[in-house]
C-alpha cells in the first residue's frame, strides 16, 4: 500500500510538471535566439583550425560513442534491458554525430551548422529519456514511446530553424526537449525503482551534466579568468564525461534478485 501511495504521488507530480511546462510554453511567446549566441569567448586559431578548442573538444563525443557501440554491439559487457537495445545504439551512435556536428558547428558557427549539431543533441536526450522510462516505470512504455520522442525532437531542431529562417525565431520547443525529461527523471529517481544496481550513478550523470551547463552560461567568464580555457569547451569536456559515467554504470551494475 506505502509503494503504491508513492507511485501514486510520483504520478501526480509528473502530471503537474507536464501541465506546468505546457502551460508555460503556451504562456510565454516565442523565445529567440540571443543574436551574440555564436560569439563564444574562445576563438583562437591552431593547426588553421578556427575556434581550435571549441572544435577538438567535440570530439571527446566521438569517444564514449565508439566505446559505448564497442561496448553495446560488440563485446556486449554493459548490463542493458535487452528488450531496447536499440535504443542504447541511437544513443551511443547519437553521441558520435554529436560530435561531428559540433566540430562542423564550431568550424563556422552559423544556424545551419548548429541544425547539425543540435539535431543529434535532440536524439540523444530522447533516446536517454526512453531508458529511464523502460528502466522506472515500464519497458512497454518505454517502446511505445521511444519513435515518437525521436519524432519530437527532431521535430524541435527543425521548427526551431525554420522558425529562425523566416525571422520569428523561436526555442520554446527545443527547450522543452532538453529540459523537461531532466525534471521527470529527477521525479523517476526519487520515487521509482529500478530493476537494477548503482542507481546513483544516475545522480552523477545528472549532476555532471547540469555543471556543463553552468559553465556553457559562463563562458567568457571562465576563459577571462583561466585564459586558458573557456566555459564552453569544458561544457563539452563535462557533457562526454556524463556519458561515460553511464558507461561505467552500466559496466558495473547488475540486476537486483527478486
Amino acid at each position: 500500500m506505502r509503494e503504491l501511495s508513492k507511485q501514486t504521488l510520483a504520478y501526480a507530480l509528473i502530471i503537474l510538471i507536464s501541465l506546468f511546462v505546457f502551460y508555460w510554453y503556451l504562456s510565454s511567446g516565442r523565445i529567440p535566439q540571443d543574436i551574440d549566441y555564436h560569439a563564444f569567448s574562445d576563438s583562437r586559431e591552431l593547426f588553421a583550425v578556427p575556434n581550435f578548442y571549441n572544435v577538438i573538444s567535440s570530439f571527446l563525443f566521438f569517444v564514449v560513442g565508439v566505446a559505448g557501440l564497442y561496448k553495446t554491439l560488440i563485446i556486449r559487457n554493459l548490463c542493458l534491458i535487452d528488450d531496447i537495445k536499440v535504443v542504447y545504439v541511437v544513443l551511443f551512435a547519437s553521441c558520435v554525430l554529436i560530435a561531428f556536428g559540433s566540430a562542423y558547428y564550431h568550424l563556422l558557427t552559423d544556424n545551419w551548422s548548429l541544425l547539425w549539431d543540435r539535431l543529434p543533441m535532440s536524439v540523444a536526450f530522447m533516446a536517454l529519456f526512453t531508458i529511464f522510462i523502460s528502466e522506472f516505470i515500464s519497458i512497454r512504455a518505454g517502446k511505445l514511446l521511444f519513435i515518437p520522442l525521436i519524432f519530437l525532437g527532431i521535430v524541435s531542431v527543425i521548427y526551431w530553424y525554420v522558425s529562425e529562417t523566416q525571422g520569428q525565431g523561436d526555442l520554446r520547443l527545443y527547450a522543452l526537449v532538453q529540459f523537461y525529461p531532466l525534471l521527470i527523471i529527477s521525479v523517476v529517481l526519487i520515487f521509482f525503482k529500478s530493476a537494477y544496481t548503482h542507481i546513483g550513478y544516475y545522480w552523477l550523470l545528472l549532476s555532471v551534466y547540469g555543471l556543463s551547463k553552468v559553465f556553457e552560461y559562463f563562458d567568457r567568464a571562465v576563459f577571462e579568468y583561466t585564459s586558458i580555457i573557456s566555459g564552453h569547451s569544458i561544457k563539452h569536456i563535462l557533457a562526454a564525461i556524463s556519458v561515460s559515467v553511464l558507461l561505467i554504470a552500466y559496466r558495473n551494475r547488475s540486476k537486483r534478485s527478486k
